[in-house]
């Protein structure tokens, strides 16, 4: 399960990349917003299901690439809401998250 899981975290799948402006320059506003960010519901449903047939060992070979490249929007996803959480911290606009 950990070569599983260090797998899809360390294998790329290739998209085209996106030039993203950094989170420091963004405005509170748009800093606030992406600290709150989620994953599209559709997305979130279809990553939990591909996750739980990976689970049960009932994932189709087919299905591999998908669930990677939902692994790596959810990843993505999850450093650039990090990023913005911290920025929030930064400027003051939020208190730091508790323990």
């Amino acid at each position: 399960m950990l070569t599983d899981a260090l797998i899809v975290v360390l294998t790329p799948v290739y998209t085209m990349p996106r030039l993203e402006r950094p989170v420091s320059s963004l405005s509170d506003e748009d800093v606030l917003a992406l600290s709150k960010a989620q994953m599209r519901p559709a997305q979130g449903r279809r990553l939990s299901a591909l996750l739980g047939k990976q689970r049960e060992g009932e994932l189709a070979e087919s299905a591999r690439s998908e669930l990677l490249a939902l692994m790596q929007v959810y990843n993505q996803l999850w450093i650039r809401q990090s990023e913005a959480l911290a920025e929030a911290v930064r400027r003051g606009l939020r208190r730091p998250l508790e323990p």
